[in-house]
């Protein structure tokens, strides 16, 4: 027969568990900040891609753009830490805003001024290059913003799961696959699954359907992407 534990023992395995879950919470905390800092730290620094890498990562989103019937296109992210006023030119749409980027915001920047002015494109477009991210307050507002949520956080998803695979390729996942990966928090920790849910709401697609559209158009420009796979062995 077990012996019943008395107050004592109680309140002393009671604290036992309540310090493990503190220690774990706080190593939680810790794993979460140097992300975050490691991402910032990325950010703030030229990425080292030519015109033509860029405009090849970004063929995925304007696809999904042109899919959905939009006229404009959202490629970036990015926190207000990386402008040099915390963000309040961008926020209040105060002439010379584009003065205060820093590393890899500024950097798309001026590639708009390189690539994209000269064909048409209308500068006020770039305000949606804020808008999927939730931490620079401005809101979604137009289509195009809220096309660029859905893709941007899946896309790396996408791309972690793909590269986990023993192809290493795109080309033969499917969404079953993502979506498994996606309940798994310790993978890819740094893709906010909330967002990729948030955003297929937002578009007015269901999950499983944006995930596979999403897939087909990465397959689209899988050599691209480093996503068709490992070379056969010689």
């Amino acid at each position: 027969m077990s012996n019943i534990l008395n107050a004592q023992e109680l309140r002393k395995k009671i604290a036992i568990a309540e310090s493990e879950k503190a220690s774990a919470a706080f190593k939680l905390h810790q794993q979460a900040e140097a992300e975050k800092k490691a991402l910032l730290d990325h950010m703030s620094k030229p990425s080292g891609l030519s015109d033509d890498q860029i405009i090849e990562k970004t063929a995925v989103i304007v696809n999904r753009a042109v899919e959905s019937g939009l006229t404009s296109v959202q490629v970036y992210r990015f926190p207000h830490t990386l402008c040099t006023d915390n963000g309040r030119a961008i926020n209040q749409a105060e002439a010379g805003w584009e003065e205060t980027l820093t590393g890899v915001p500024k950097e798309i920047y001026d590639f708009y001024q390189r690539q994209l002015k000269s064909r048409g494109y209308p500068e006020d477009v770039l305000q949606a290059i804020l808008g999927h991210a939730a931490y620079t307050g401005v809101r979604r507002e137009t289509r195009m913003a809220k096309a660029l949520f859905a893709v941007d956080e899946l896309t790396g998803l996408i791309t972690a799961a793909a590269l986990v695979r023993p192809s290493k390729s795109v080309l033969d996942l499917e969404a079953s696959s993502v979506k498994k990966k996606m309940k798994d928090k310790a993978f890819a920790r740094g893709v906010r699954r909330e967002d990729v849910t948030t955003g297929a709401e937002e578009i007015g697609v269901p999950l499983d359907d944006h995930i596979t559209f999403v897939i087909g158009a990465m397959r689209g420009v899988a050599p691209s992407l480093g996503l068709a796979g490992a070379p056969a062995a010689g």
